[in-house]
């Protein structure tokens, strides 16, 4: 046969071809926005980026942690953690840097930035093509469209969130494209064999990359049973019954063994383990999902991606959370509803079902068990993100073919609206990502503050910190992190959390001697969140708890400086508090031991100012007291067991102060 490269070019469809790539840019464009800072969104990502950097300096991945848990010998990374992220992502900083630079810290952060959003707009336009398959280009084109606007989508996908479930979905959709195709077939022939297997090899990949690939197998079983059930009910031929079940195994075995090379297995048993755990109604689901519950619970009350999803639904979908649900309300008449009624009450009403029919409730079981996820978890939001556009995909589709026979002016509605959810789509997308800024941009003092650790520390300097920004301490400052955000040491979580509001000096040394620990690196917001510190303090010690929390006050107040225009007059605005220059040099910078003023004039408090009057600090009896506090306003009984080495508090953060430990 001969291959006619002009011919093949002439018969693309440039008009679909264009389409494909506005979808692309449109998707990338969105997430790319915060490319614009300097350094990425979230934590995790500057674990990944480490992780990255000791692949790009030839060294692999190391199986313990050389930076993080020194206490433990390093944390066990192990690199079947994320192995096609990691080496996709660094093999294509190679392949775009020719080799040239080698590792390049700065240029590494670039790709960092760029990958996330690149990924995420490769998964909005493998979208068009799954739903393409099961449906018609319409539909591709609008589920590829909701895939990208969807903020809680996008969230996951966005510049600087360099992280495994950026990639994941894209190995999914195209595994669960060629499922389709294998279906389609209804034929088990080499065709639909070779399909299957191209699924499953897929499927695989994602198994090799993110951890949610665990969503694969619940979709696949609870679809397959129900399909064929009512494919028995609605008495279609027995040998398409035993062909997609033959497809389904194939799949499913083939899937099941790359899978179980990854982690020996464990996959199924987490998978049983999530349906038998989450889905009854009992109280140890609802200690949960209040955030009570032991040291699991500890979590969902201080960890934000830990709390309950369903209160953040407006922000991460807002009108577009019509999509998923009106595609479950379809698919559960068309296919439960409307053949029972016609069944019970003998309408002879027949329901011919069609292609597209043998793939609704892959669409079903995917909304249904990712919007349980996201109600019932703020970090599983992103994962019903996508089934937004999935619900997309059938929505659109149902509704050309309704309106197939309808008046003009109904289609004329139906296009009107469909158009201003999309118009509300991009809105809502490009809007959340205006709101969002990485944490460590708008917590400013961090950023100098770990360049300073990293060149004026040695660099086997080991850190007594808290876990918050255990991961910015170990990429950007290069040293070694007490605990960090995988909280992978509960114990030294308690112990830093003790340390913090401990009143007593012995105890406090004694916690960092206990780790070895040569400085404290710490912020400025652990001075208002001592009642936050009692719930990790106390875990094992409910009455303590229950004792202490709600026993601290402590508030930080930012001051802005205002001058009149008139008389020259300079004051100082302070979380609403107007002073003049006399009085706001009147609080000390440096630790007292008796109040200074008078809260409502009845509660005797501790007020500060920091060394340019940028900030307030106030402090009830009892978080005076706290070793945070001491500390930071260098007490003069402790201040030389914890000297200050830097301080990076200035007119635009809040702060942040490195200690020594003098043992």
């Amino acid at each position: 046969m001969n291959f006619n490269l002009k011919e093949k070019i002439n018969s693309i469809d440039r008009k679909h071809l264009a389409i494909l790539l506005l979808l692309f840019l449109l998707a990338f464009g969105i997430r790319a926005n915060l490319m614009k800072y300097e350094l990425f969104f979230e934590f995790d990502t500057y674990w990944h980026a480490r992780v990255g950097s000791y692949i790009l300096q030839g060294n692999g991945v190391p199986d313990k942690d050389p930076l993080a848990y020194y206490q433990m010998g390093g944390s066990n990374i192990g690199w079947k953690i994320a192995p096609v992220f990691w080496f996709l992502s660094t093999a294509i900083y190679s392949i775009f840097t020719l080799g040239l630079f080698g590792y390049d810290k700065n240029l590494w952060i670039a790709f960092v930035k760029f990958l996330p959003a690149f990924y995420g707009a490769l998964i909005s336009v493998a979208m068009y093509f799954l739903f393409k398959e099961i449906y018609n280009r319409k539909a591709g084109y609008i589920a590829s469209f909701i895939a990208a606007v969807t903020p809680a989508f996008v969230y996951r996908t966005m510049a600087g969130q360099f992280e495994d479930d950026a990639l994941g979905f894209l190995w999914m959709v195209i595994g669960f494209y060629f499922f389709v195709k294998a279906v389609k077939e209804m034929n088990f022939n080499k065709e639909s064999i070779k399909n299957a297997v191209l699924s499953a090899l897929f499927f695989g990949v994602m198994a090799w990359t993110w951890e949610m690939f665990m969503l694969i197998p619940l979709i696949l079983v609870f679809y397959v049973i129900t399909t064929s059930v009512l494919m028995w009910f609605n008495k279609i031929e027995t040998k398409k019954i035993i062909h997609l079940i033959k497809i389904f195994a194939v799949v499913f075995v083939l899937f099941g063994v790359i899978a179980t090379a990854k982690d020996n297995g464990q996959w199924f048993e987490r998978d049983v383990g999530y349906i038998t755990k989450y889905i009854p109604i009992n109280q140890e689901n609802i200690d949960r999902f209040t955030g009570e519950g032991g040291r699991e619970g500890i979590f969902g009350m201080t960890v934000g991606e830990e709390n309950t999803g369903i209160q953040f639904f407006g922000t991460k979908y807002n009108a577009l959370i019509i999509f998923p649900i009106a595609a479950l309300l379809i698919i559960l008449w068309r296919f439960i509803l409307f053949p029972i009624i016609n069944f019970v009450f003998n309408l002879k009403q027949e329901t011919k079902w069609n292609t597209s029919d043998y793939f609704a409730f892959i669409v079903f079981f995917w909304v249904a068990i990712t919007l349980f996820m996201a109600w019932s978890k703020l970090k599983f939001t992103y994962t019903f993100g996508l089934a937004v556009a999935v619900g997309a995909g059938l929505v659109g589709y149902w509704l050309f073919e309704v309106m197939k026979n309808r008046t003009l002016f109904e289609k004329k509605i139906i296009a009107v609206s469909l158009g201003f959810l999309m118009l509300v789509g991009i809105a809502s997308g490009t809007f959340f990502m205006t709101q969002n800024a990485p944490n460590i941009e708008y917590t400013s003092g961090w950023k100098p503050a770990l360049n300073w650790l990293s060149q004026n520390t040695p660099e086997d300097a080991k850190i007594f910190n808290w876990w918050d920004e255990g991961h910015w301490i170990t990429f950007i400052g290069e040293r070694s992190a007490l605990i960090d955000n995988r909280n992978l040491d509960l114990n030294a979580d308690i112990d830093v959390a003790k340390f913090i509001i401990t009143e007593d000096k012995e105890e406090a040394i004694n916690l960092v001697k206990k780790y070895n620990s040569d400085y404290l690196v710490l912020g400025s917001d652990l001075l208002t969140k001592q009642n936050s510190m009692v719930v990790y303090a106390f875990l094992d010690d409910p009455e303590q708890k229950n004792a202490k929390l709600g026993l601290y006050l402590g508030q930080e107040m930012p001051c802005s400086v205002n001058s009149d225009k008139l008389t020259g007059a300079v004051t100082y605005n302070c979380g609403g508090n107007l002073l003049s220059p006399g009085q706001i040099n009147a609080f000390p910078t440096k630790y007292i031991t008796q109040p200074n003023q008078l809260l409502s004039e009845k509660l005797p408090v501790f007020i500060y100012r920091n060394h340019t009057n940028s900030r307030l600090y106030m402090f009830n009896s009892a978080a005076n007291k706290s070793m945070i506090v001491r500390i930071w306003f260098e007490d003069p009984e402790v201040k030389n067991d914890f000297p200050i080495v830097y301080d990076s508090t200035d007119d635009k953060s809040s702060g942040v102060k490195i200690f020594e430990f003098t043992k």
